[in-house]
């Protein structure tokens, strides 16, 4: 029932959002959310992240930020029928795109490419920009909705993204099959994985996937971090970074994962600390016992 009533709300939200243009539905969907953040149960996760991240900054610059994120994933929710339409648009119409040199020559090649980025901004962007503006045949890691009936409403709105689509727990496997037919790959590895290590994430170690480190290790394909910026309403930059590079210190390859996997986070931590507001963080990311002494000092 509880999982009815979700799709049937989100449903008729998706409906009115795709009769609008992409900047309406995206300024709907920032100021429906903005106004019901801080009544919602996984506000406080937010508030506890960003306390983590920032313990600089003062109760209500914290609760500012929280309220900032979350109407940014309003944004997000409602930009979901036009997903497309955003990628596939003109030059002047469709995403920035920011390639750098080094990349541009992969591209060219035809070589695969591991492409990482985190929940920022409109993260979804990026493998639409990719596979769209670039041509790049590209397969790309998801966690399916916990809901049966959103997670199909959603998978058929991606389809707009124009890239194949590899169910999370089947992501290595998938990959590999994946990189072997010369198509590249996009990840998203910002999150909690308990199944991963301790990785310094703004100077404190957070539960972190080594899987596409060691991936791309294995395999030999560079990786690319992919940044992806809101300009204004729907409008986006893209911006393909400099492969990372291998440490010439790592020992072994598991030294090698690690110090890659920490070069990434670094990426990361530039980017959310430009722009705060912009990082979807309702999730868990650090371990329990730092997150309780956030929440102690954290605004109610």
């Amino acid at each position: 029932m509880v999982w009815g009533a979700e799709y049937a709300f989100l449903s008729a939200f998706w409906g009115i959002c795709s009769l609008l243009p992409p900047r309406v539905a995206s300024a709907i969907g920032h100021r429906l959310v903005w106004s019901y953040a801080p009544r919602l149960s996984k506000f406080r996760h937010s508030v506890r992240n960003l306390s983590i991240a920032f313990p600089n900054k003062s109760q209500e610059e914290i609760a500012a930020l929280a309220r900032q994120s979350w109407a940014a994933t309003g944004r997000v929710l409602a930009e979901y029928p036009h997903v497309g339409r955003i990628c596939a648009g003109s030059a002047d119409e469709g995403p920035e795109m920011l390639v750098d040199s080094e990349v541009e020559d992969l591209v060219r090649d035809g070589k695969p490419i591991m492409f990482v980025t985190a929940h920022i901004a409109n993260w979804e962007i990026a493998a639409g920009a990719i596979a769209h503006r670039l041509g790049l045949p590209l397969s790309v890691v998801y966690s399916p909705q916990q809901n049966p009936y959103i997670a199909d409403r959603v998978l058929r709105m991606r389809r707009g993204l124009a890239c194949e689509l590899i169910e999370k727990r089947k992501s290595i496997r998938g990959s590999l099959a994946a990189l072997s037919k010369g198509r590249s790959i996009g990840m998203l590895i910002d999150t909690r994985s308990d199944e991963g290590e301790l990785v310094p994430f703004f100077g404190i170690d957070a539960m972190t996937s080594l899987v596409p480190a060691r991936l791309a290790l294995r395999t030999k394909v560079p990786m690319v971090p992919v940044r992806v910026e809101r300009r204004e309403g729907a409008s986006f930059r893209v911006h393909l970074m400099k492969p990372i590079r291998v440490s010439a210190e790592a020992r072994d390859e598991h030294e090698a994962a690690r110090a890659l996997t920490q070069d990434i986070l670094s990426h990361y931590e530039a980017w959310i600390t430009e722009r705060p507001g912009d990082w979807l963080c309702s999730k868990r990311r650090w371990p329990k016992d730092i997150t309780r002494r956030a929440a102690s000092d954290a605004p109610a």
